[in-house]
This record gives C-alpha cells, sequence and structure tokens, in this order.
C-alpha cells in the first residue's frame, strides 16, 4: 500500500535503529487494515480528501508502530468471527462477557485440569506409554496437584475427569496422523515439546493470547495448537474458529514464520498446503474439528480449494480486526506530537475525517466492512431480533443494562457521557505507558537476534545495557562504562516517559532447591557490575517482573515460555535467606520469584514441568507493569451506567458530575509531575 505521511514512511537505520526491518514488518501487517478501511470508504459513499486521507494513513503507520497497546485474542475473535460492536465493549469499554480470556489459570476447571494432564500425558505418549489406565492415572494425578485451585464437588469432580479423559482421548487419536501431515514422524515424536496456557504478547498481530495447549517440534519449527471447547450440544462458531486461528498466528510468529503478512499467510496457509507450519485443532468431549485444507476433521464435504480460501479470508479478518480494535485504544495525536497543551500541529481528529451517510467520523474509529457487526440502533425487524443481536449478550433481548444501545445507540452525548469518555482515553494514555516494556523487548529482539543472545550481549565485557528513543526511532547499545548496567532506558517524551529505567538480567534457574510455588534464581554478576562500587543491578522486592524461559529457537521474549510473577526476596552476593535456605555466592546475586496474585499460581506450576522434562534452565528476567486496564474500565463502565440512570435531586447529580470532573482534572495534572 503505497501512502505518504506527514513524516517519512521508510526511515534509514539509526545506529541499530528500531529496524527498517521491525516497521517494514508492522507496514506489512497494517496494511491489511488499510487496504480494506480504504475499500469501506471509497465504497460507502464516503466524502474525504484523498491526499489527505494518504497523510493520514502515514501517521497512522508512525503512532501505530510507536503504541504499546495489545488487544486480547478472545475480543479479536469476537470481533473478526461474530460483532465488532461487541468486541469493542469487551476491550474498549470494559463491559463483562470474557473476564479471564487473558488469564492463565483463570479458565474453568477442566482447562487448569488438562493444563496439567495434557503436558503429563503427552510427555508419556512420546515415550510410548499409554492407554486408558495411564490416562486415567495422569488426570487423577493432575486433580492432586492442583489442590486449592481446583476445588469442586464430589458431582463435579467426576464431571471434570470424564471430560478431560474424552478430550484428551480425542486429542490422542488424531494426533500421530495430524503430526504426521505436518512431516513430523513417528521417529520425530521424541524431540516434541508440549506447552500449556502460555502468555504471548506479539506486536506484529497486536494481540495478547493465551492458547490452551500447543504442540510444537523445535527443530522443524512446526507446531500444533489445540484449542479446548467443552460444549457439546451447538455446533463450533466463527468465533471460536477465529481464536484457534489467532493462537496458530502468535505460535507461527514464534516460530520465525510470520515476519511479514506474507510470510504468515504461507505458514498457515501457504499456497502448496503441504507446506503448513501451524496447524490449529479444536478439541470437544465428544468430537474434534479443524477446517484446514491440510488436515480438515468433522466437516462437511468441502474442496480443499474452498477451504483454503476460507481459512486465508479469515486470517486476513483477524489481522483488520485486531488493528481495528488496537486503534481504537491508541490516541494517535498523542503518539504523534504529544498530550502537553501548546502543540501547533493539526490534530488528526481534524484532518482526518470522513462525511459517509449522513455523518461525519473520525476515520480512525470507524469500523471497516470486511468485518461483521449488528446495528446497534436497528436490532429488530419486522419484530423479531435478527442476527447477530439475538443472540449477543449486550443486545437489547439478552441484557438489562443494554449496553450495545446504551453505547451506540445514539451519537448524543450528555456531560457525564463526555467526562467518562475523557476519563476512559486517560486509562488508554496511562496503558499505552505501562506497556513500553513488553513493547520494547519485542523490538529488542532484532538486536540480539534470539532469546540467548540477551545474556551474550550483557556478558560480552563491551556491552551493559541498552538506550530506546521512540521519538527518534532508536536503540543505542551502551558500552560498559556508559552508567546503564543490566537496564534498559526507555523515552518517548510523546507519552511522558523520560529515561524510564528497566532492570534486566539472565539467571540459572537453581532446581536445587524448592519452594512452594516459586522460583530461586541465580546469575553471576555482570562485567559492569564488577567494574562498579554500587550495589547490583537487582530488582527490589515486590517488584513485578516477566520471567521468560531462554529457548534458542526463540526470538521474541513476548512469545516465550513466559510467566509474571513478584520479587519475594533479594540476595546480595555472600546473602543467606533462612526462610528457604537459599544462599548466594560471593560472585552473584540472587532472587525468589512467587505468585504476584492466586489467580497466578498455575504458571509456577506448569513452569515445573518445562524446566524438569525440557531442561529449560536459564530465564530472561525483566521489570514489566501490570495491565490493570481491564480492571478501571469495568469499574468506570458500571460508574456510567450508575450514574446514566441514577435517579435523585439535580443537586446531587452535579455533585457527582463535579467529583469526576475533579478527578479527572487531578489525574490530568499528575500525568506532568
Amino acid at each position: 500500500m503505497d501512502y505518504n505521511g506527514r513524516g517519512p514512511i521508510s526511515l534509514s537505520p539509526v545506529s541499530h535503529g528500531i529496524g527498517v526491518r521491525f516497521r517494514d514488518a508492522v507496514r506489512s501487517y497494517l496494511d491489511v487494515y488499510v487496504k480494506h478501511m480504504s475499500d469501506t470508504l471509497s465504497r460507502g459513499n464516503c466524502k474525504y480528501d484523498d491526499t489527505e486521507l494518504r497523510n493520514c494513513y502515514g501517521d497512522l503507520l508512525e503512532a501505530y508502530i510507536r503504541t504499546s497497546h495489545v488487544v486480547k485474542a478472545t475480543a479479536v475473535a469476537w470481533s473478526s468471527g461474530f460483532c465488532s460492536f461487541a468486541s469493542r465493549l469487551m476491550s474498549a469499554l470494559g463491559a463483562r462477557k470474557v473476564v479471564s480470556g487473558n488469564l492463565p489459570g483463570k479458565g474453568s476447571n477442566i482447562h487448569k485440569l488438562l493444563s496439567i494432564a495434557s503436558i503429563k500425558y503427552l510427555n508419556a505418549w512420546k515415550q510410548r506409554i499409554t492407554g486408558p489406565d495411564v490416562l486415567q492415572g495422569v488426570i487423577s494425578d493432575s486433580l492432586s496437584e492442583l489442590e486449592g485451585l481446583v476445588q469442586v464437588d464430589d458431582k463435579e469432580r467426576e464431571e471434570i475427569l470424564t471430560k478431560a479423559q474424552k478430550m484428551l482421548h480425542n486429542l490422542l487419536g488424531l494426533l500421530p496422523e495430524a503430526l504426521l501431515s505436518l512431516g513430523i514422524r513417528p521417529e520425530d515424536h521424541g524431540d516434541l515439546r508440549f506447552y500449556a496456557e502460555n502468555e504471548m504478547i506479539d506486536y506484529r498481530l497486536h494481540i495478547w493470547g493465551v492458547p490452551d495447549l500447543v504442540i510444537e517440534h523445535p527443530g522443524h519449527k512446526k507446531a500444533i495448537v489445540v484449542e479446548w471447547k467443552t460444549d457439546e450440544r451447538y455446533p463450533i462458531t466463527q468465533v471460536e474458529k477465529s481464536q484457534a486461528y489467532i493462537y496458530a498466528m502468535l505460535e507461527a510468529i514464534r516460530l520465525g514464520h510470520g515476519e511479514t503478512f506474507n510470510d504468515l499467510i504461507e505458514a498457515i496457509a501457504p499456497s502448496d498446503v503441504s507446506n503448513t507450519k501451524v496447524l490449529p485443532i479444536i478439541i470437544r468431549p465428544n468430537a474434534a474439528y479443524s477446517d484446514h485444507p491440510l488436515f480438515p476433521v468433522g466437516i462437511r464435504e468441502s474442496s480443499s480449494k474452498e477451504l483454503h480460501e476460507k481459512v486465508r479470508e479469515r486470517i486476513e479478518k483477524i489481522v483488520v480486526a485486531a488493528a481495528h480494535l488496537t486503534i481504537l485504544l491508541m490516541d494517535v495525536d498523542t503518539l504523534l506530537y504529544g498530550s502537553k497543551p501548546g502543540s501547533k500541529a493539526e490534530a488528526t481528529r481534524e484532518r482526518c475525517v470522513a462525511s459517509c451517510n449522513g455523518g461525519t467520523y473520525y476515520i480512525f474509529r470507524y469500523t471497516p466492512s470486511l468485518l461483521p457487526r449488528g446495528n446497534p440502533k436497528h436490532q429488530m425487524k419486522n419484530g423479531e431480533y435478527i442476527y447477530p443481536c439475538r443472540v449477543c449478550p449486550f443486545s437489547d433481548k439478552n441484557s438489562e443494562l443494554q449496553e450495545c444501545t446504551f453505547y451506540f445507540g445514539s451519537f448524543d452525548k450528555d456531560k457525564l457521557d463526555s467526562l467518562l469518555w475523557l476519563y476512559r482515553f486517560k486509562v488508554y494514555r496511562n496503558r499505552d505507558r505501562d506497556m513500553i516494556a513488553y513493547r520494547v523487548l519485542y523490538e529488542l529482539a532484532d538486536y540480539v537476534n534470539k532469546l540467548s543472545g540477551f545474556e551474550q550481549y550483557l556478558y560480552s565485557g563491551k556491552h551493559a545495557g541498552f538506550r530506546v528513543d521512540l521519538d527518534k526511532e532508536s536503540i543505542v547499545p551502551m558500552s560498559i562504562s556508559g552508567g546503564i548496567c543490566g537496564t534498559i532506558e526507555v523515552s518517548f517524551n510523546n507519552l511522558g516517559i523520560i529515561r524510564k529505567r528497566v532492570r534486566v538480567g539472565v539467571y540459572d534457574i537453581d532446581s536445587g532447591h524448592s519452594i512452594y510455588e516459586g522460583l530461586i534464581l541465580r546469575r553471576k554478576l555482570m562485567p559492569c557490575e564488577d567494574l562498579s562500587s554500587e550495589m547490583p543491578r537487582i530488582s527490589l522486592p515486590r517488584r513485578a517482573v516477566l520471567v521468560t524461559l531462554i529457548e534458542d529457537h526463540v526470538k521474541y521474549s513476548t512469545l516465550g515460555l513466559s510467566l509474571f510473577g513478584r520479587v519475594e526476596k533479594t540476595l546480595l552476593p555472600g546473602e543467606k535467606d533462612e526462610d528457604s535456605g537459599v544462599e548466594c555466592g560471593n560472585d552473584e546475586v540472587c532472587v525468589i520469584v512467587t505468585p504476584i496474585s492466586p489467580y497466578l499460581r498455575l504458571p509456577f506450576k506448569i513452569f515445573s514441568h518445562y524446566i524438569n522434562e525440557y531442561g529449560l534452565n536459564k530465564a530472561l528476567v525483566v521489570e514489566a507493569d501490570a495491565d490493570l486496564t481491564n480492571i478501571e474500565l469495568r469499574t468506570l463502565h458500571s460508574l456510567h451506567l450508575t450514574l446514566k440512570f441514577l435517579e435523585g435531586s439535580t443537586t446531587d447529580i452535579d455533585h457527582m458530575l463535579k467529583s469526576v470532573e475533579e478527578a479527572i482534572a487531578i489525574a490530568e495534572a499528575l500525568q506532568y509531575t
């Protein structure tokens, strides 16, 4: 897509600048959205300035490559497979259809059970230890291992044990043939690895997802992605199909097959289907399903060509949906020009508009026509609710709160609406800042080349950290005497980030000491620490950290095997912790990492299987902020509905409005302190 913004679209590398590689890669995905957005405007009787539109797309690219926003996979699946309005309610407004779609270990009890049982049974299977008794024993043992995380009565216990057994049996019934279709032969099975409930964040797709199960061959760089679905009554929905393919797309990029959009297409729906790299499959207690042309299961007769076209169209819809939802969260003008008063730049909100169907719209909030959607204003026809409104949880038919009509049924906004929308955008901007560490980590992969490259870099004796400037689009490696030791220093003035320091280190996992649901990590002092009289660069207690196991075949740390934890204790050289018995050597530092909340205990249990089964004993540890956006948005959503329908005196309502105004003013003032 040829479009030119107010700034250059292609920049020459600056030092090892964010890299033309990254810019061009992200652009290849954004181009898919731009193409469909342009088609929507041109075919929808919209009036706009064609030259200005190209400038706006150029501005969008400049903002898009800098934003830290990602969208939950569940919302993207709803947007591409059901209704874009429903997905907006979940992702941007905090409506509560999906609460736990992207927290590993917060799903149903059967998903928790399968996360452990699938890894244990598949590891036994590849050693040819199988059979009904083995399967039943593994499931029972797994449930015991999850004591405290899965709390059920006797009736529910029997139900989830039975369903889990049926689902694993269904998977094993087709797994050898599915692997063979990918070119993974029986003699290759010993090298397979099995990952469950792994958080994956990608900044090409701008998606954050947690696949149920990934069956991966690191050597062949191929995988099967399994989506567990416990319902046995209804047909597989388009949302469920989209969700399985979203996880397949994340896995393809993890394996190095999605550098550009065309690379991704050729990995999942290649011209020659035998070259497929990642295969998504849905498993139910009573059936299995795949509409992939390489390995169709549980579908009506359909030609390979038809399936191929459907899969490619689905992938394209997913990319457009993810970009659309991400852009809805972005403050494009702040990303481009900053948010302090006095900016002389003409805002995109003023320039990037189109007149369609009698209304004037900011094009970055307009829905591409490729995406399915209902009509919030007209949910009924001939006295009956029409699809998708008749089955939507937010429609007038199914929700007492009538969220879709409330937010999208009218363009009119009163003072309360305007205030709460203002505060939502404040939340979006804060999230963009809070997620910056993930965004920068993803970017740094192009510099260090692979996960193990961080250790080589930090212990090279030449370099000690990175200075990243998103305003200038530059990544500068800092020398051992440059004052940045074991640190990524990030600046992005437009978002108010000035030299934010993120500690980073590569640690050995100490499996010799065992503590309940925790990790003990050790690392040698870095050369820059040996030269300094200061305290070693080690995260402070109670600090949140992202722990990623180092795998040789994985490049992006945000797509690695990761968990989110909290630094419980830190030990300097020669110190000993009496509680755990951990003692640090004179040339090393030690960290004890524990779950940040009760909901995040499961990943620590899963990690122990990776460490023991696959010998993954090194980890990249990076300070990273927790994403609390959903909690804040749900609070605002509840407040908005409550105040809107509040019955009280005018004085009471005016008083509440004043309180909301004051809260927003204080929050905006704090932004610059």
